[in-house]
């Protein structure tokens, strides 16, 4: 299981540097850091991930899982995701 997990991050990790490139900078200063966390909400997994301002979500579980995810993203001051998935 363990395995597995590590796995489905490092895809997610490589997913989000290709819908989140890198812009160079005149500086090119190092990039924030990457992180990715696994809700568990219902009978599912909701995924968010963060890097450089901005937020992906995927799955968001189901209808009643909501107010979860709601409440996490509150907790981490994300007042709005640039991808849902």
């Amino acid at each position: 299981m363990l395995t597995l997990i590590l796995i489905l991050c490092l895809l997610l990790t490589g997913l989000a540097y290709i819908i989140f490139p890198r812009q160079p900078q005149k500086n090119d200063a190092a990039p924030g850091p990457l992180t990715c966390t696994f809700l568990k909400v219902g009978k599912a997994d909701a995924i968010v991930i963060e890097t450089d301002g901005h937020t992906m979500a995927i799955d968001a579980g189901e209808e009643d899982d909501g107010q979860e995810i709601v409440d996490f993203l509150k907790k981490r001051n994300i007042s709005q995701l640039d991808y849902l998935l």
